[in-house]
């Protein structure tokens, strides 16, 4: 059961991260003055990445994730 409990919770923690990085990512990128679709782009390949290989995320934040 903590297991299961453990898993729902480091997905949200991923998913928390993945869309958190992709708000920065825009964000950072408009205000640099890139066109809107390459901002789209650079979060859409974002996503697919990090939602394809979420040990990604989870390597940059180990100290997020207690074990």
């Amino acid at each position: 059961m903590s297991d299961k409990k453990s898993q729902i919770i480091d997905s949200i923690l991923d998913f928390g991260l993945i869309i958190g990085i992709s708000f920065a990512i825009f964000f950072g990128l408009t205000l640099l003055g890139a066109p809107f679709w390459l901002a789209l782009v650079c979060v859409a390949l974002w996503g697919a990445y990090t939602g394809y290989r979420p040990k990604f995320i989870r390597k940059i934040f180990s100290f997020l994730y207690p074990r």
